[in-house]
């Protein structure tokens, strides 16, 4: 089964470099994992990365749109969330 990731019109309590409908990380008080240094690099760049690390990696949002993916949980997969090519928020999962 396919789902796509519905990305919410607005989102009042999102920072400048996380996009609407971005999760925000996780239960309050709890630390949100770094995620080997992705954010920030692009999009390709990020998934050759996962790769040397030997890590699954796919983009579910580029741009405003969600992408469609599966959505079963696979430990450790990374999530991508792209804006103008560049990696600005990773989930695990």
């Amino acid at each position: 089964m396919l789902a796509v990731n519905a990305v919410p019109p607005a989102d009042p309590g999102r920072s400048a470099d996380r996009p609407a409908g971005a999760p925000h990380g996780g239960e309050p008080g709890l630390p949100v994992p770094q995620v080997d240094g992705v954010v920030g690099l692009p999009e390709d760049v990020a998934l050759a990365e996962a790769a040397r690390q030997g890590v699954r990696a796919r983009v579910v949002w580029r741009d405003g749109t969600g992408i469609p993916v599966t959505m079963e949980f696979v430990t450790g997969r990374r999530n991508l969330w792209v804006r103008n090519g560049i990696v600005v928020t990773v989930t695990v999962g």
